[in-house]
């Protein structure tokens, strides 16, 4: 019972081994690249949504500071008519007033109002400057 051992059946059986290898080798390869090709294209749609996301926010941002410049100026527009409409109804009240001979009545009048709207001015100012004082000196609130 000897058995002969032919070496070319060795070499038969190592080329198979071999080309096993081979297809193992080329299949893990190709699915490598399946799962590469797959990344990309969730990046590329990743990408894609930012892209989306940061335009609509850059729209949004440009909507807001425009209205809200807007509304700032309609708010100076506002303050500067009150002013001038009140400046002319004093002015009015005046003129009346000095062409009806009560002069008196119009410089106790201003003796009262200036000190109030002094006053009025400076508490409004000094306030704004406390405030914005608070502002820089407080950490800013995280989220």
């Amino acid at each position: 019972m000897t058995e002969s051992h032919d070496p070319h059946d060795d070499e038969i059986d190592d080329a198979r081994q071999l080309t096993a290898a081979v297809h193992q080798l080329v299949e893990s390869t190709e699915k490598q690249h399946e799962i590469k090709r797959a990344e990309i294209e969730v990046q590329s749609k990743e990408i894609e949504s930012n892209e989306k996301i940061a335009l609509a926010s850059i729209q949004a941002q440009r909507e807001y500071h425009s209205q809200r410049f807007t509304r700032y100026n309609d708010h100076l527009i506002h303050r500067y008519l009150f002013i001038g409409s009140m400046t002319v109804l004093v002015l009015g009240f005046s003129l009346g007033a000095i062409w009806l001979d009560a002069k008196d009545l119009v410089s106790d009048l201003f003796k009262m109002i200036v000190p109030l709207v002094v006053g009025l001015a400076g508490g409004y100012h000094w306030g704004a400057r406390n405030t914005m004082k608070r502002a820089r000196e407080e950490p800013p609130e995280e989220d």
